[in-house]
């Protein structure tokens, strides 16, 4: 199909050529949804319809176009997806999700509605037993302006999530960093965040970073990261420059062996926190044909250390960072050592680690 280019129309005959540039996406991300689509996991399987949503997601929020040549490799996909549906049910979340993305991203077709229709006709949505999923789907619908589970229900649901994501003590004590990242970030794009609630979700924000920081978790730490970019939130210098670094060690090697798991999903979660720190999108130079992406083992787990280290203290334990730090850091091994002491480092530590260190209860 040709656009109308006033350069090159011929006025004067009845058929009229035109001819518009070609217009490409960005090498890289044709690279990686080949990859993706074609070389890493059995096609349907959760892992691979996890990697495309990762992608899509990834494009939109650093607003990258991908262009007709990088869509119709998915036009296959796009028009098998209602049928999908039909035997991957457990699956319906990510699979409407790529159907949203990609008409969002210019696929012609209406598949995304049609999907919404049977969804609601077979009540899934209320069926589920996890909030997280309720509101994963909740968003979806919203973007077509219509509700998964009427007003009263979708008004009890922000309810509950905004108290849970509020308990800023949980997310100072336990890896929940991923659910806290995606619960925000959805509750702010359907403008459920309101400022009387922002400091206590801000204080959660922090303490999963920190949690994520310590935990070596860059993924966590990069959804973080843009979490604090969209709340308006200052980013700890030494905790981005941590999660950039890490993508730096990333690796390509040959292809990766059938459901294996590697470091890939690295790349889409730091790309948005890079983007909206104002330095653009990747530009890799990825290998040619199929790849897998891999950062080198790490020596030593410093949340491991800390923690242990922590426990072994007994009755003397304390949240009082500035009296217990002589006695944790003359414990630890040198990796350790440093990023706890990076961490320290930063506005908010001290707060973070008065919970954190679990001070002495006799139970």
């Amino acid at each position: 199909m040709f656009s109308v280019s006033p350069a090159f129309t011929e006025t004067d005959s009845d058929n009229i050529i035109a001819f518009r540039p070609k217009v490409e996406t960005p090498l890289v991300w044709r690279q990686l949804a080949d990859n993706i689509l074609h070389h890493r996991h059995e096609p349907e399987s959760a892992k691979w319809l996890t990697e495309i949503v990762y992608l899509l997601m990834a494009a939109r929020r650093c607003n990258v176009t991908l262009h007709w040549d990088l869509i119709q490799k998915f036009a296959e996909l796009y028009e098998q997806l209602t049928d999908i549906l039909q035997f991957r049910t457990e699956e319906y979340p990510r699979l409407l999700h790529i159907a949203l993305e990609l008409e969002r991203q210019g696929m012609p077709g209406q598949v995304a509605a049609r999907m919404i229709n049977w969804i609601r006709s077979r009540e899934l949505v209320g069926a589920e037993q996890s909030d997280d999923r309720r509101l994963y789907v909740s968003w979806l619908f919203w973007q077509r302006n219509t509700s998964a589970l009427g007003h009263a229900e979708d008004q009890a649901l922000v309810g509950r999530l905004m108290r849970r994501l509020a308990r800023a003590d949980v997310f100072a004590q336990l890896p929940m960093g991923a659910d806290l990242a995606r619960g925000i970030t959805i509750l702010t794009a359907m403008g459920d965040v309101q400022p009387p609630s922002m400091a206590v979700i801000q204080k959660s924000v922090e303490n999963g970073l920190f949690y994520g920081f310590l935990a070596d978790d860059p993924i966590t730490v990069g959804r973080l990261i843009s979490v604090c970019h969209l709340l308006g939130m200052t980013v700890p210098q030494p905790i981005e420059n941590y999660l950039f670094r890490q993508v730096s060690r990333l690796r390509f090697d040959g292809a990766l062996p059938q459901e294996a798991d590697d470091d890939l999903i690295l790349l889409f979660a730091a790309q948005p926190a890079a983007y909206e720190a104002g330095l653009g999108v990747m530009q890799l130079e990825l290998p040619t044909g199929p790849f897998s992406a891999h950062l080198p083992l790490p020596n030593v787990s410093p949340l491991r250390e800390v923690t242990d280290v922590l426990r072994g203290m007994s009755q003397s334990r304390t949240g009082d960072w500035h009296s217990m730090r002589a006695q944790i850091e003359s414990q630890l091994s040198f990796p350790a050592f440093n990023r706890l002491h990076t961490a320290a480092t930063c506005s908010g530590f001290d707060a973070f680690f008065e919970v954190f260190a679990r001070p002495y209860e006799r139970l």
